[in-house]
């Protein structure tokens, strides 16, 4: 619900922006609250259920602009293992406080977060991936993605 508030009340500068036709492009927006909350939960009927909410939570009541397009960088699962083992600190991490991020130590449940961005790009023709391995579970180089990311744009 945080992330969801945070959302909302970037809503209206994003809507100025799109009004004036800039192109906006965010950091996890709605499908990365559906694919990190429904991946806890094992009962599928449930997990529809809270997608659903979620879904009607963003866009109805919050009324948040809808995405042309989400874009999903599928990543080697053997980079995030190496990536998430490792010591991460900065700026962007203080709202840890010296604390493990429960999301990130947990590689079953990126594992369960992975497989539902691969159901949502099954379900929503607005949700795209784009394939990083660069075999070996290693990762493409940047430009390779970013190159991939173009085409999609």
């Amino acid at each position: 619900l945080i992330f969801a508030g945070d959302r909302h009340e970037a809503a209206g500068m994003i809507r100025e922006w799109l009004a004036k036709g800039q192109i906006v492009i965010t950091d996890r927006y709605v499908i990365s609250n559906i694919a990190f909350q429904c991946a806890k939960m094992r009962d599928e009927k449930e997990k529809k259920l809270l997608k659903e909410w979620i879904l009607r939570l963003e866009y109805e009541h919050h009324r948040i602009p809808r995405p042309d397009m989400s874009i999903f960088l599928d990543v080697p699962f053997r980079f995030t293992q190496q990536k998430l083992s490792n010591n991460r600190h900065g700026e962007d991490r203080e709202y840890l406080r010296g604390n493990q991020d429960i999301h990130e130590q947990d590689l079953d449940l990126q594992k369960r977060v992975r497989q539902v961005y691969q159901e949502l790009v099954k379900e929503d023709n607005t949700v795209r991936i784009v394939d990083c391995s660069g075999g070996e579970g290693e990762m493409l180089a940047p430009e390779i993605i970013f190159e991939k990311i173009q085409n999609l744009i």
